[in-house]
Parts: C-alpha cells; sequence; structure tokens
C-alpha cells in the first residue's frame, strides 16, 4: 500500500488552515492507499500560526519555515518532505467536499501513466448575484468573460454558487486564467467538459510523484502566482497530460490571503506572466505578452489619477522593468527547456510534446494522414475562422459538415486543435486535419490561410476549396466556394464597427468579383449583395440554414421547470426570451425600452430574460447596466446550450426584434423549439418565419403594442407556436448540404 500527501501552505491565517486541515482529515482513501500524511508549512508567519497550528493539529506535520518563500517555496518544503508517491495540493483557505480525495486519486490513477497532474473542481465559496442592489454594500463584484458582474450577498440570501476554476488557460499574449471562471455551478455538469486541461489550478490538485520527478518541482523565483502554470508547461513540454477531474470539489474563498487588487498581486502577477511566457511561449506569444503589458502602462500612466491608479501604475511599471531585468536568465531557461523537450520526443511517457497552449492528445486512427487520402474527397473545407466559443457561423459548420457525413459525403476538414474532437464525433466520414497553434492569433491565421492552407489543399489533390467565413486565399489553386453570410455591411453599416465593416466589405467584392462560387442563406442577401457588388461575376448558391433537431425541439415539463429553477424565477412564472449576441443589429436597447412600457401598463408582466454575450452595443449596454430584476429584467449572459430549447420554448414570447439578417437562425431555432416568436419584416427574417411568426417594425412603440397583443392572446400564441413547428421543419440541415454539393461540383 502507498500513502497520499497533502500539503497545506500557511501564512498568518492559521484559522482558514485549520478548517481546510480538518476537512482534508475527514477525507477517505481509495483501496490503492491506506495512509493519509497531512503536512502544513508555516511560510515564515509572524503571528504565531506555528505554534498554534502545531498544538491544534496533532495528526499533521507542521514544518515551520524561518521566512516567507512564497507559494511555490512553501508548497516544496512540503513535497520535499513527503512520503506518498501522490502529491495533493490544497489551498489553505479551500475547503475539501467529501469524496473529494478519493475521487481525485482515483481520477489520477485510471487516466493512464502519462497523467502527471488532476486539477479539481474549485468553486467559490459563498453566493452571488448579477443585482447590485442585493449584493453586499461595498463588496466589489466579480467580473465574468463576458463582462457581467457578480456581487457577493449575505449568508443565508438566495444567490447562485460559481465555479472559480476547471483547470487553467493560457491566452495567446500568455495571460493564465482559471477555466470555466464564473460559471454558474449548478450547470456545470451539463457544460461539456473536456478531461484534457492545458495546466492544473494549484488551489486544488493531485500530482505524481514521478512527474514531479522527472520535471522538478515549483518554480521557487516566482514567489507567487503563475508557479502552476509555469510547472504545467514543464510537464507538457515533458509529454505529461493534465487532467480534470469534476467528481473532487473544493470550495475557495477567492483571494483570501493577498487580495486581487493589492500591490503584491499585481507585481508579481504582471512579472510573472511575462517570464513564464519568455520561457515557455512561443514567439507570437512572447511578442503579444510584452505588447499587451506594455499598452496596459500607457493606459494607466494616461489615466486620471484616482482609485490607486498612481500606485497601480508605479506597480505594474516595476513589474515589466523587473521582466525585462531577468531576459538574460530566461532566454537560458527557454534554452535548456527547449533542449530536454526534444530529448522527450521518445522518451517520455506520452510522446512528443504538443503545441503550446491545446491539451496534448494523441491522432486516434480516425484521424488519418495526409497520404491515407480516398481519391473522391475533393473538398477541404476550412473551420478555423470559428472561433473557440461556437456562436452562429459555428452552428452552420456544425450543421453542415455533420449533414454532408450522413449523405455519406467524404470531404477534408481543417480545424483549430479545440475543435477537433468535437467535430470528429460530428463527421465521422472527414478526415481531420489540424491547424498550426499559431493561428489562434488574427494575423496569423489570416496568413496561414494565404499559405499554409493553399499547400495543405495541394498536397491533398483537392479540386474545390470551401471557406466559410468570408476571407478565402487569394492566389494559387483549387478552385474557391465561400460562404457570405449577410449583406449588413453594405445595407447596415452603422450596425458594425469601422474596421470591420472595411475589412468584411471588402472582402465581400473580392469574393463577388472573383470567378468563385459563393453560398448565401437567403435569396434576401443574394439580392442584396447584388446591389451592393455592381459587376460580379461569381456564381451564386443559395443555401437555407437547417435546425439541429437534437438539440432544438419542443421542450418537456420538466426541462421548463429546470430552466425557471436556473433563472431563478418562481414555479409557475413566465418569461419573455432574446437570446443573442449584443450588438447593434440585434436592437436590444429598443426592445428594453419597449419592455419597460409594458411593464408600466401591465406590472405582472413575465420577466423579460436577455441570453447571450455582450457585445459591442453602447446603447442597450447602458439600458442593461441601468436596469435589473426589480425593472422585470433578468441578463443571464452565455447559457449552454442544453438549456437554450427549454429557454426558447418555455417562454411566453421569443422576442428578437433584429434590423437586419442574413438568414435569422435564432428565430428558426426558436420556431423548432415550439416557441412563439415575435420578430421584424426585415431582410431574411420573413423568408424565415413566414406566416409562423409576428412581426412588428423596430421601434419601441410598435415592439410594445405587439408584445402586449401576443401576452393578452394565449389562443394567438398557441396558433403561431403549432405553425411555428410545422414550417421550422421545412428546414433542414440534409437540404442545405446537398446545395453545398451542387456548389462543389459546379465549382470543380
Amino acid at each position: 500500500m502507498a500513502a497520499v500527501s497533502v500539503v497545506v501552505v500557511n501564512w498568518n491565517n492559521p484559522g482558514l488552515t485549520e478548517e481546510c486541515c480538518a476537512s482534508v482529515l475527514a477525507q477517505d482513501l481509495p483501496a490503492s492507499h491506506d495512509e493519509l500524511e497531512l503536512l502544513v508549512v508555516d511560510n515564515g508567519s509572524t503571528d504565531g500560526s506555528a505554534e498554534r497550528l502545531a498544538r491544534s493539529l496533532p495528526e499533521a506535520t507542521v514544518l515551520a519555515l524561518p521566512r516567507n518563500l512564497g507559494f511555490g517555496g512553501g508548497a516544496n518544503a512540503g513535497i520535499r518532505r513527503a512520503s506518498g508517491d501522490v502529491i495533493v495540493l490544497v489551498n489553505n483557505d479551500a475547503r475539501a467536499e467529501p469524496g473529494f480525495l478519493r475521487a481525485l486519486i482515483g481520477c489520477l490513477e485510471s487516466g493512464g501513466s502519462d497523467v502527471g497532474a488532476v486539477t479539481a473542481r474549485i468553486v467559490l465559496a459563498g453566493r452571488y448575484t448579477r443585482d447590485r442592489a442585493r449584493g453586499l454594500p461595498g463588496a466589489a463584484p466579480l467580473v465574468a468573460a463576458d463582462g457581467s458582474r457578480w456581487f457577493p450577498v449575505a449568508d443565508g440570501e438566495p444567490g447562485e454558487e460559481l465555479l472559480n476554476s476547471t483547470g487553467n488557460e493560457v491566452t495567446r499574449s500568455g495571460n493564465g486564467r482559471d477555466r470555466d471562471w464564473l460559471l454558474p455551478a449548478a450547470t456545470s455538469a451539463a457544460v461539456s467538459t473536456p478531461e484534457d486541461v492545458f495546466g492544473f489550478s494549484g488551489g486544488a490538485v493531485a500530482l505524481r510523484r514521478a512527474a514531479l520527478d522527472d520535471v522538478g518541482l515549483f518554480d521557487e523565483s516566482l514567489f507567487m502566482y503563475y508557479e502552476d502554470t509555469e510547472l504545467s508547461w514543464r510537464l507538457r513540454r515533458r509529454g505529461w497530460t493534465v487532467r480534470y477531474c469534476g467528481a473532487a470539489t473544493v470550495r475557495h474563498r477567492h483571494a483570501a490571503t493577498s487580495g486581487r487588487d493589492s500591490p503584491m498581486f499585481l507585481f508579481h502577477n504582471a512579472r510573472n506572466r511575462l517570464v513564464v511566457a519568455d520561457v515557455h511561449g512561443p514567439a507570437t506569444m512572447v511578442l503579444a505578452a510584452h505588447a499587451a503589458t506594455a499598452a496596459r502602462i500607457a493606459r494607466l500612466w494616461l489615466r486620471p489619477r484616482v482609485d490607486g491608479a498612481a500606485a497601480s501604475r508605479k506597480t505594474v511599471t516595476a513589474a515589466f522593468i523587473a521582466a525585462l531585468r531577468l531576459t538574460p536568465t530566461s532566454l537560458r531557461r527557454r534554452r535548456e527547456w527547449t533542449r530536454r523537450a526534444r530529448a522527450a520526443t521518445t522518451a517520455a511517457p506520452g510522446g512528443a510534446p504538443d503545441g503550446p497552449v491545446g491539451s496534448r492528445r494523441r491522432d486516434p486512427p480516425a484521424h488519418r494522414g495526409e497520404d491515407d487520402v480516398p481519391t473522391q474527397q475533393f473538398v477541404l473545407i476550412d473551420g478555423t475562422a470559428i472561433p473557440s466559443r461556437l456562436g452562429g457561423v459555428g452552428r452552420y459548420l456544425e450543421g453542415l459538415v455533420g449533414a454532408l457525413s450522413h449523405l455519406d459525403v467524404p470531404f477534408h476538414l481543417v480545424l483549430r486543435t479545440e475543435h477537433v474532437d468535437h467535430f470528429r464525433a460530428l463527421a465521422p466520414r472527414a478526415t481531420i486535419h489540424t491547424a498550426p497553434r499559431a493561428i489562434d492569433r488574427a494575423a496569423f491565421r489570416f496568413l496561414w490561410e494565404q499559405t499554409g492552407l493553399v499547400r495543405l489543399a495541394r498536397r491533398l489533390g483537392v479540386r474545390v476549396l470551401h471557406s466559410p467565413h468570408y476571407t478565402f486565399p487569394l492566389l494559387g489553386s483549387p478552385r474557391r466556394v465561400v460562404t457570405l453570410h449577410d449583406a449588413t455591411f453594405f445595407t447596415d453599416p452603422d450596425a458594425h464597427t469601422t474596421v470591420k465593416r472595411l475589412f468584411f466589405s471588402a472582402w465581400i467584392r473580392l469574393a463577388m468579383r472573383g470567378r468563385h462560387t459563393c453560398v448565401v442563406p437567403s435569396l434576401s442577401t443574394a439580392r442584396a449583395l447584388a446591389a451592393a457588388v455592381p459587376a460580379a461575376r461569381a456564381d451564386i448558391a443559395v443555401a437555407h440554414h437547417g435546425v439541429d433537431r437534437a438539440v432544438f425541439s419542443p421542450p418537456t415539463s420538466d426541462a421548463i421547470a429546470a430552466v425557471r429553477a436556473h433563472l431563478g424565477l418562481r414555479s409557475g412564472d413566465g418569461w419573455i426570451a432574446f437570446l443573442g449576441t449584443i450588438e447593434p443589429r440585434k436592437n436590444v436597447g429598443n426592445l428594453l425600452r419597449a419592455y419597460a412600457r409594458v411593464r408600466a401598463e401591465r406590472p405582472d408582466a413575465p420577466t423579460l430574460v436577455v441570453a447571450g454575450a455582450r457585445g459591442w452595443d453602447a446603447d442597450a449596454l447602458a439600458e442593461l447596466d441601468r436596469v435589473g430584476p426589480e425593472d422585470g429584467v433578468l441578463e443571464v449572459g452565455y447559457l449552454p446550450r442544453e438549456l437554450l430549447a427549454a429557454l426558447l420554448g418555455g417562454a411566453r414570447v421569443v422576442a428578437y426584434p433584429s434590423i437586419a439578417e442574413g438568414f435569422g437562425l435564432p428565430v428558426l431555432e426558436a420556431m423548432a423549439s415550439g416557441a412563439c416568436v415575435l420578430t421584424t419584416d426585415r431582410t431574411a427574417l420573413p423568408e424565415v418565419g413566414g406566416d409562423a411568426v409576428a412581426y412588428a417594425e423596430p421601434d419601441p412603440d410598435s415592439l410594445r403594442d405587439a408584445l402586449e397583443r401576443l401576452l393578452g392572446d394565449a389562443a394567438e400564441r398557441m396558433r403561431l407556436s403549432g405553425r411555428a413547428l410545422d414550417r421550422a421543419a421545412e428546414f433542414t440541415w440534409e437540404a442545405c448540404a446537398e446545395r453545398h454539393l451542387e456548389a462543389y461540383r459546379s465549382a470543380s
């Protein structure tokens, strides 16, 4: 039998550490380990922590360090003293849930001998709300990736439990961040969280002793922050993998020790991000990391000297200078680790190391090489323009490639690394190719599109290259098929940023005036593009989108009850739903104004639920910031796909007041979910909705009148719901794929 060694680092907070250790000592172990060794490292505390912990924790070995060595130094002291073949680190401000150790070690043992670390599910302690009026007075909010703000509520008050981390990610500018930060914990089981992750969180992780013997312990020169990210880099470069275990949970008091805005945090966070990028990141990441920090310093020095700006500008500037001074050391370490990574190609437990920022995966047999190509695969589809989070264009690509496979059509598909597994499951008839990781930066993606994509197409011998999102290679063979999703860059230029409008309108002109085949999702879009681009020579193919009926269908009463509970609504409460990115053409500002007028007349009006990521609509965002649940408005941000059908089909009305659409996929998805839909009669929307939806003008008064009419007429809502289901059945991805096949054959 073997021991599990749990290491907890304390610094001037013995009360928190005692609570943490109590939760660890209450754990049970898997059958493979019969001994729990608890080591508490006191990191040079000045409040008598070492003596107190030695008295209060007789089951633990307390190591008193003479000075504060930082988290990495303290953890290393415990690891060196530990006797177990598995080392578990738990932050002293975290509490382990029952079954934590059993699940964590089980994931490490079942994952295979190349798993070097298993990171746990870390949930924020306490509960949070988006309603600032219900939050604790004076408490600083936590900011999610989509810009939404969460405020802590008092103990016992209703609120949402939020995720802190399901592992670590590294952005293209070298920024380490918690994956799934501030996602609602109650729905995390419904989120497709892959087991393989880039890195582990030092707040709760199991480390294999053999992996640490291979790559070394934490880098103590970092002192605090980024130690876990840096060690994750080294593990991966030697071929070890990092996995996520959702069954192992701890509850974490966020920044209970150092504080998120303290000078100590700002300095080490800024300096260490640059140092770790210098040592381990690709050249593009190094440049991006230093450029981003320099830009931040410039903003700090230019903004008014209020709210701590003067202190933070000096702290971040000092961090930048410190990182530059460490450059010679970083370069030496970079050369050393590059040499060791190359040497590990054949010797490491997991085989060759993967690229820098994605999960290391070995290609299964279904992922064929470029020399094993069926002769009938004459099409290469470029999916690299699809962002990491699959939105509307991502759903188009999902529907298209899934239907092509269903029609038994073989084809080539090139993707970003993070999308490979997802699309392999959708399209078993596709030969999947992985693009270089450098394309995570937009500029490099376009450069690769003009060069590397063309070379790939030539090596494969395809006759047609399909670019599904506006841009395409300008030179070389093969023939091009380009999808142009809408004409709003010409018809509604104010709905887009200037840069985006100029960029995409230029590519549309190039596509339309070349001898290409352009696929558009509606007749409305085809007509608008023909009017906007005179003397066009391209062939136009209209291929209406379909709808994924495995996701969008009338929801059950249990599914509706589940989404109602997720929204925090009471049993029996109804809602009006909007789903989409908050950008100008979606017209969310006027919808909010219309709803305010409805509520003024009908105080019992259903809650307006605004779902979707925050975009660049300043008007709508200002309105959203002005209102809240007390005004009947609930902004819920990005929702897991599994909840969308119930959100739409369970709503009294789905309001989609867009002023311009190339197709209107959210309208079709709402119709397929059995919703009563209110939209406008602009551009392609009547082509999708027909006589199965209600229409209004996009101004507040017309939207208010239409909402009041539908909310007061249950029979009309029922009639539209039934017609919507019938009309939605006319739109299928198989029909869309057939039209694409015709375009491919015509182009070849």
